[in-house]
């Protein structure tokens, strides 16, 4: 992080760009945005700080290490720092706002800007293909805290009353992807597949073959200032129902009308949802599909979204220039 810091901070000196107008500064790690901030001083410009993990807070709350370690009070400073020096503070996080409030700064200083979905390279809607299988498909990591054991045995407890009428397909990677096979091969299912990842440009031909689509997580504090998970945006995208089973701030599918949420790590409440949307009558799935398209499509837009980041961009850039011709 040190090494990152410092060649960002003698950016100015060999760049033979012209001058920015302004500087933003993300955090998958704190220090990023404590370069972006120092070049932002050298340039004497506004600097805003995008938020996409809440620092040192998403550690504590992981349950990696106490709120006393000295290194965790280093990166609270950090993080007190750079809210005080940003213009402006944008965030993915819908309740990140509640969060950083109570370190004392202004909501006014706070932007909600969700990730979203480049809806240009989403195909056309096609209908619910017609035929004697029902597939409810995964895609994305296998890590520990995506949980993907309780699909696992949802899908155990309905192929004992369906048999292969349901598939599960588990599309991506990841350090769990092993276990979960064992684990499926250990509970002898014969609805769930395992599939490599595929490249970004291929998997809207992929999600077209789903019926209905899942993401579940751990229970986990992690989530309580929300969720923006990419993978929901392109669910929704495609016109099918979703199955949630998250504890967050937030509930996408819920506020979307797009689907089913049920509590995490509950594999019965996970298969009764699946179930409620296989004996769902085809136009009333393809509706609660419909209203995730047009959900996406209203908010979740990139057009829509950086409109709306350059609305906030450009009245700082204004107010600084009020400033400066005062």
């Amino acid at each position: 992080m040190g090494v990152f810091y410092q060649k960002v901070r003698n950016l100015n000196k060999k760049t033979k760009l012209s001058d920015p107008d302004i500087i933003i500064g993300s955090s998958p790690q704190p220090f990023a945005a404590l370069a972006a901030e120092r070049l932002a001083s050298d340039y004497n410009i506004p600097f805003f700080m995008e938020v996409r993990d809440l620092w040192p807070q998403s550690l504590i709350d992981l349950g990696k290490t106490s709120k006393y370690h000295p290194f965790i009070i280093l990166l609270a400073m950090l993080e007190k720092y750079l809210y005080k020096k940003a213009a402006k503070i944008v965030t993915a996080l819908p309740g990140a706002s509640n969060y950083i409030s109570e370190l004392g700064f202004p909501k006014g200083k706070i932007v909600w800007i969700s990730n979203g979905i480049d809806l240009t390279l989403v195909p056309e809607f096609n209908k619910s293909m017609q035929n004697n299988v029902f597939t409810v498909m995964y895609t994305g990591a296998h890590g520990v805290a995506n949980s993907l054991d309780t699909i696992l045995y949802a899908a155990d407890s309905i192929m004992k009353q369906f048999g292969e009428k349901i598939l599960f397909r588990f599309i991506g990677d990841g350090v769990e992807k092993n276990n979960l096979k064992n684990l499926s091969s250990n509970l002898k299912l014969e609805n769930v597949v395992f599939e490599d990842p595929v490249p970004k440009k291929d998997i809207y031909n992929i999600l077209n073959e789903a019926d209905a689509f899942i993401a579940v997580s751990k229970k986990t504090k992690l989530y309580r200032w929300g969720i923006s998970p990419n993978k929901l945006f392109d669910y929704f995208a495609m016109s099918k129902p979703v199955v949630l089973g998250v504890e967050a701030y937030n509930d996408p599918v819920k506020e979307a009308g797009a689907g089913i949420s049920v509590s995490p790590e509950d594999p019965q409440a996970l298969a009764e949802a699946i179930l409620k949307l296989y004996n769902m009558p085809v136009e009333e799935r393809e509706e609660m599909g419909l209203r995730g398209r047009r959900h996406v499509e209203d908010n979740y837009d990139f057009k829509k979204l950086a409109e709306k980041l350059e609305v906030v961009l450009l009245e700082s850039i204004e107010s600084k220039l009020g400033k400066s011709n005062a």
